[in-house]
């Protein structure tokens, strides 16, 4: 039950961070990201929305 809870926690985690990356790249950018490569971020958006999906899911993530 907690791993499930936790799990919708890490989805909407990875789901307010990739609206942010998505925010920053295509409405306005900040200057602290000039030059910066989104990719690594996206990546993490990414992890987090898998794992949180799985675990909300009941499945064990590998």
């Amino acid at each position: 039950m907690v791993k499930r809870i936790l799990g919708v926690f890490v989805f909407a985690l990875g789901l307010s961070l990739g609206g942010w990356i998505t925010y920053n790249l295509f409405v306005e950018r900040q200057p602290e990201t000039e030059g910066q490569s989104p990719i690594p971020a996206i990546l993490v958006s990414g992890s987090f929305m898998y794992v949180g999906f799985k675990w909300a899911k009941g499945e064990q993530a590998e």
